[in-house]
């Protein structure tokens, strides 16, 4: 009879279609903030941030089936040391906020560009930025048609170059 309920109960759960999460994490790659002696009166510092993941692979590896949602759980940027000539240190001191949007790279596409993450203010002296991440987002009409992660940085440039990678999770839920 426990058998009879639990196999039911596999039965529900299943024809109402609850979602299974799962969670990958995947680098940012290294890119270089250009640096400019003028920094202090040059605002407006535009950092594009890639996101290349191939979702549908991720789902096969994981027998999961298609991937349902897909939505920013997390998102970190550091400071790397290729830009930090011996005697120089690097921190996030030239940006005062940053704002994150996910949008499609397919032209003429509906889907409208969506913050999906944010740090404003940044704190000083630090060498990483944990930004706050909007789960409520599902990416998965972005991926369908070639998701790109872009931000918009408050501040002014570095006196000099900085070069920076990072790390994103996404939340993936499957049927």
């Amino acid at each position: 009879m426990t058998a009879l309920r639990l196999s039911l109960a596999l039965l529900f759960v299943v024809a109402c279609g609850v979602v299974t999460p799962y969670t990958i994490t995947r680098p940012v790659p290294e890119q270089t903030v250009e640096g400019s002696p003028l920094g202090a009166v040059l605002p407006g510092v535009e950092i594009p941030i890639p996101l290349e993941i191939d979702l549908e692979a991720e789902a096969d590896a994981q027998n999961a089936g298609p991937v349902q949602t897909v939505t920013l759980e997390a998102l970190r940027l550091d400071i790397t040391t290729t830009a930090e000539p011996a005697g120089d240190t690097d921190d996030w001191d030239f940006v005062d906020s940053v704002v994150i949007y996910v949008e499609s790279s397919e032209p003429g596409s509906a889907l409208a560009r969506r913050e999906v993450a944010r740090l404003d203010p940044t704190p000083n002296g630090v060498r990483q930025l944990e930004m706050d991440t909007d789960t409520s987002v599902n990416l998965r009409p972005y991926v369908d048609e070639g998701a790109r992660l872009t931000a918009t940085v408050r501040g002014r440039a570095p006196a000099d170059d900085v070069s920076y990678d990072g790390v994103v999770t996404l939340g993936l839920s499957f049927l």
